[in-house]
């Protein structure tokens, strides 16, 4: 197919008719049944009178009618802006009025959180938003009352970009969200850097359970899927059950999942007896991946490898399949149609081995951060995006992440980066997941304090675990205190939320802990 985002669907639709795009809850659905779909819906958001950079919100769980959608506003000129629908009314509410959405379709489970959203005392950006509710019968796609666009929405706020398609929010992990906006050609050449890096062709049946207002689901798994024509086996939200059973009964090939839903899976009852011999890669991100969750899959013959993005950048960087084993722990190599280089704090780069923060540079990237007023762009820097993050490269040129900028913890003038203990942690303590976090210290500043989910028949004495982070880490990283807790805080894409646990461990006065270290 050609790399014109409009043409991917239709283009398969045209030479196969028959080929299968989308499976779901039973439903097949064909590139050509895909195609109609994208076209009918076009046409209506036309007779609605959706206009080039008007916002189309979508409030729901993942369907195949997201992806029409998606599709649909590309045609039309207009911007898609998939929701998370695990957010509380207000903060849908600070979305709504930050964006202007000229229509939001909802699904019926979430209508009082988007009634409360769209309601309007009279002022702002709720006044001028078409919203309807959508139903749904034995057919797999939505009916709705079609709405018009209203008429007042011509001093309406408009997109800088000429192209852009898609808004999507950061997840605010460390502050108010942030939308980004992506261009068509972006989301084309992030497509282009997806197939490369998993090595990704027609022949996949590709597994798609993240959750599609993320980047993760839609801009690196799913759209690439459809570009090469391969079947996408589309799950409403994660079920370890169904994902486990999927991979079996669909011959699923490859997925992309996070730290948290990769453990459920290889922790589940029924992980021992799936039969994974279809399965040829899984992909992960998202945040510090441990080896030996890793190490899992290629024990069961599966490669898993990694890859870096972000909501800003799409794909920064990819492990190719043929590199995931000898490379173990790293994000890879710059992705084919992106630049990668690591900086110090005066932006200069540094040498092998050093430490600095990734910036990323190439055509996959966000234009810029939306802004109602249309003033403030900020977000790339002559061309090059200051991701946050740590991280280093080898003699080969392969990446390793470490951590955020705003996780690294300064120890009486020494830098420690969490990633480095939570490995260490994880692999020899009987510890299932841990976070690493900086609790203030009179005398050093800051000193690192674990939070962990004890293993299964976790049985480790406090001199035995003192004794492994003897032999694995110098003194000044080792955890003060480790503090069990049943599970992790995290946000939809199985982030951890460490301004949470900062705020936790800062005023933590509870027994069940293990007191490392004395300073």
């Amino acid at each position: 197919m050609g790399n014109d985002v409009t043409d991917w669907v239709h283009g398969w639709a045209n030479e196969d008719a028959g080929r299968v795009a989308i499976r779901f809850e039973g439903h097949t659905i064909t590139y050509l049944q895909l195609a109609h779909r994208i076209d009918f819906l076009a046409d209506r958001l036309l007779e609605c009178g959706c206009a080039p950079g008007d916002r189309i919100a979508y409030l729901g769980e993942n369907h195949p009618d997201v992806i029409a959608l998606t599709f649909a506003c590309i045609r039309i000129g207009a911007v898609f802006f998939p929701l998370n629908w695990r957010l509380a009314p207000m903060e849908i509410k600070a979305l709504f009025l930050d964006s202007s959405p000229a229509i939001v379709f909802y699904d019926s489970k979430f209508s009082s959180t988007a009634e409360y959203a769209i309601a309007t005392d009279g002022a702002g950006a709720s006044a001028n938003m078409a919203a309807t509710q959508l139903r749904y019968g034995d057919d797999v796609w939505f009916q709705c009352d079609w709405p018009k666009v209203s008429k007042r929405r011509s001093d309406s706020p408009r997109v800088v970009a000429a192209d852009a398609v898609l808004l999507m929010y950061t997840s605010g992990t460390t502050g108010a969200p942030k939308g980004a906006l992506h261009t068509r050609a972006g989301v084309e050449w992030t497509a282009l850097n997806v197939i490369d890096g998993y090595a990704l062709t027609g022949d996949d049946r590709v597994l798609a359970y993240l959750p599609l207002f993320h980047v993760g689901g839609l801009l690196m798994l799913v759209l690439p899927a459809l570009k090469v024509g391969a079947q996408v086996i589309l799950h409403r939200r994660f079920n370890v059950e169904l994902t486990i059973s999927d991979i079996s009964e669909q011959r699923v090939t490859m997925l992309l999942g996070v730290a948290t839903t990769l453990q459920a899976m290889v922790t589940h009852p029924s992980w021992a007896a799936c039969d994974t011999s279809s399965l040829r890669l899984v992909m992960t991100g998202a945040s510090i991946i441990p080896k030996e969750l890793l190490t899992v899959f290629f024990d069961r013959g599966v490669v898993a490898s990694q890859v870096f993005g972000a909501t800003e950048m799409g794909i920064g960087t990819c492990l190719h399949p043929l590199d995931a084993r000898r490379k173990l722990g790293s994000v890879g190599r710059a992705a084919r149609h992106s630049e990668v280089v690591i900086v110090n704090s005066s932006g200069l780069p540094v040498a092998e081995g050093e430490v600095g923060e990734f910036m990323v540079r190439g055509p996959g990237l966000m234009a810029h951060y939306w802004d109602k007023s249309g003033t403030k762009r900020s977000g790339i820097e002559n061309g090059w995006y200051r991701t946050g993050d740590l991280g280093s490269y080898d003699s080969d040129g392969f990446f390793f992440l470490l951590s955020r900028i705003k996780e690294m913890i300064v120890s009486g003038g020494e830098n420690i980066y969490p990633a480095e203990i939570e490995n260490v942690l994880c692999n020899g303590c009987d510890i299932a997941e841990v976070a690493v976090v900086g609790r203030p210290d009179p005398r050093w500043g800051e000193v690192p304090v674990a939070v962990a989910v004890k293993g299964v028949g976790f049985e480790l004495s406090i001199d035995q675990i003192r004794d492994f982070l003897r032999l694995n880490l110098s003194s000044y990283k080792h955890p003060k205190e480790i503090i069990f807790v049943d599970a992790l805080p995290r946000n939809s894409m199985g982030k951890v939320l460490r301004s949470e646990l900062r705020k936790f461990v800062s005023t933590y006065e509870g027994s069940d802990s293990l007191k490392i270290k004395t300073l």
